[in-house]
């Protein structure tokens, strides 16, 4: 969709059927229990509908009443693209207060055995933290990551090197999953919660620190 003429997809969306198609579509969005399929149908939601309609798509498909949220849909784009899907996808999924579909929070560490993953390399960012994504309607856990590379000669993970641009999925079920520890700390007289959170499945180490307010 990406390379379809911007004149051609204002065509679709001002045909009545393909325009209905659309709409239903884009309720469903908030639905859809796993980022990753979130993530794919904003970016093919963002290249449907042309960009000076998309403020009021969001505000009215998407059931989102905050005017704020619904203008930072339509400011999505360029090279920020993949992190202006990301965070706009989490401010979302927070205001889903009664059955939230997705729950996610940021990951400090991540590892395979001994080896700690590395975090996809975004463009203009420099954070170095992973998002773990609890779907609540794909019944996983997933997180974006580097995955380690197994070197020929020695067979030892983590000794080559990779391309940072290389995304892999990283997906926990729950079958999987041996200790979940949580421990929070709340300061009498503050809203701030703080969590220190690990999962424990083998191989499989997440450690993520989230601050809730």
């Amino acid at each position: 969709m990406s390379k379809v003429p911007s004149g051609l997809r204002v065509r679709f969306w001002c045909s009545h059927e393909i325009n209905s198609e659309i709409r239903d579509f884009g309720r469903c969005l908030l639905g859809l229990g796993d980022f990753d399929l979130q993530a794919h149908a904003t970016a093919l939601l963002l290249r449907l509908v042309p960009n000076k309609y998309q403020e009021s798509f969001a505000l009215t498909e998407f059931g989102i009443q905050q005017k704020n949220v619904a203008s930072n849909f339509s400011s999505i784009a360029g090279s920020d693209f993949e992190m202006g899907i990301r965070s706009w996808l989490n401010d979302v999924n927070r205001l889903q207060l009664i059955n939230p579909r997705v729950v996610s929070l940021p990951c400090t560490l991540i590892k395979l055995d001994d080896v700690k993953l590395k975090c996809p390399k975004i463009p203009n960012c420099d954070l170095s933290e992973f998002w773990l994504d609890f779907n609540l309607g794909s019944q996983r856990i997933t997180a974006y990551c580097i995955p380690p590379v197994v070197d020929s000669a020695t067979q030892i993970s983590g000794t080559s090197t990779q391309s940072l641009s290389t995304w892999e999925i990283l997906t926990i079920y729950p079958e999987l999953i041996e200790v979940l520890d949580i421990k929070g700390k709340s300061v009498l007289g503050q809203s701030n919660t703080h969590a220190s959170t690990s999962i424990f499945f083998a191989p499989i180490i997440c450690h993520y620190q989230a601050k809730f307010c």
